[in-house]
Parts: C-alpha cells; sequence; structure tokens
C-alpha cells in the first residue's frame, strides 16, 4: 500500500503539461466600464432591469420582466428580432394590449385577484414603455398635416406608407396614426 502512494506521485508528474500563458488583454474591453452609459440592446437593458428586481425582491417587476425577456427571446428566433426601441415599444405596447383583454375577461368572471394582478402588471408595463422615447401625438400631426398638404385623393395605404416614411423607425401610437389616416383617407 505504501509502494502504491509512493508511485502515484511519480506518474502524475510525468503527464502533467505546461500551464500555458494567458491569451487574453487585461487592457483592451469590449464592455463599457462606466456604469451610467445606458445599454444600447434593449435585451441588454431588460436583463439589468431583471437583475435589479432580483434584488430587491420584487416580484411583480420580476415577473413582467421575465415575461418581456421571454418574448424578446422568442422574437429573436423570428424574421423580425428585436434590436431596436422601436420593437421594444411595440412588444410592450402588444403585451399591455392582451393584459388590458385579460382585465376585462377576468372582470367578467369576478376574478379580483387576477383582475389587480393584471392591473399591476400593466401599470408596470406601461412605466418601461412611457420610458422609451417616442413620437408624440402633436409630432404625429404634424407628419399628417404634411401628408395632407401632398396627397389629395390617396388611399388609407398610400397615405399608411409615406406616413411610415416620414416616421423613419421611430415609436409612436399606432392607434392614434391609424385613426387619424383613416379619417384623413374618407375625406379625400
Amino acid at each position: 500500500m505504501s509502494l502504491l502512494r509512493l508511485a502515484r506521485p511519480r506518474l502524475l508528474c510525468a503527464c502533467i503539461q505546461p500551464i500555458p500563458a494567458r491569451t487574453f488583454s487585461l487592457t483592451a474591453s469590449s464592455r463599457s466600464n462606466n456604469p451610467t452609459d445606458p445599454p444600447t440592446d434593449p435585451k441588454t437593458h431588460i436583463q439589468s432591469e431583471l437583475k435589479a428586481a432580483l434584488r430587491a425582491k420584487d416580484t411583480p417587476r420580476l415577473n413582467v420582466l421575465r415575461s418581456v425577456l421571454a418574448s424578446i427571446t422568442n422574437a429573436s428566433k423570428t424574421s423580425t428580432p428585436i434590436t431596436l426601441p422601436s420593437h421594444l415599444y411595440t412588444l410592450l405596447s402588444k403585451q399591455i394590449s392582451a393584459s388590458t383583454k385579460a382585465i376585462s375577461e377576468f372582470e367578467a368572471a369576478n376574478r379580483d385577484d387576477l383582475v389587480q394582478k393584471e392591473k399591476t402588471q400593466v401599470e408596470i408595463l406601461e412605466g418601461y414603455r412611457n420610458g422609451i422615447e417616442s413620437l408624440g401625438k402633436e409630432d404625429l400631426d404634424v407628419i399628417l398635416k404634411g401628408l395632407a398638404k401632398e396627397g389629395a385623393e390617396l388611399k388609407f395605404g398610400e397615405l399608411m406608407k409615406r406616413a411610415q416614411a416620414e416616421i423613419k423607425g421611430r415609436p409612436y401610437d399606432t392607434q392614434y396614426l391609424v385613426e387619424k389616416l383613416k379619417a384623413l383617407a374618407s375625406k379625400s
């Protein structure tokens, strides 16, 4: 038994490879070291908010952020991933719409506990959606006035194409724009 103990270290010493030198740079960093720099990717921003919610043990906000992050991940596997704040704005608007419909269904079923849960979720989602800089109704009205001067008798689809060209990918209130474009198309 004692001979085996003595022989084992010699075998191990014979097959030990030299440790390779470090291959990464200590000076160049791909990340910003300034914590005040806002993340450019919406997913990165949501992940940092998720970490803050975990630390604060804010369960409702944590659940909402997990569902938003899951939606972003699912969208990344499609042809239209969420890469811009305007895409995140649209995603949040869809989730708010779905939660609003769920609230009306829960109220019809007299489920006050679920109504309260969905209302809390809508408040949190609206807080994040309002945090994204978007075109206001005044800005949309300016774009629509320009379209009204331009086109005499344009159909809704043509008006929407021209409005989208003016908006250039910035987030906006879709329902407001559609209502105004329908009214503009019916006038002409």
